[in-house]
């Protein structure tokens, strides 16, 4: 069994609490920050290179909102 499995497995057996916890812990190290960042700058990276090709599509504001919206939860 590799070191992945077992904390795989050990996270399984631990209390909500404990999982939440590592989860924010994963989360806020500087590598994971890194590759964030790095996935991010290469979604914008293809976006400008649509958008020189002239691949746009018109901005629906009312349309972000809605989506903003209900990713949060929050009735309209």
């Amino acid at each position: 069994m590799n070191t992945l499995t077992e904390i795989k497995a050990a996270a399984e057996q631990a209390s909500a609490e404990d999982r939440y916890e590592l989860l924010h812990w994963l989360a806020g190290s500087e590598e994971m920050r890194r590759r964030e960042l790095e996935e991010l700058r290469r979604a914008i990276a293809i976006g400008i290179e649509q958008a020189n090709r002239g691949e746009l599509a018109p901005l629906d504001i009312e349309e972000i909102k809605t989506e903003g919206r209900r990713r949060l939860g929050i009735k309209a």
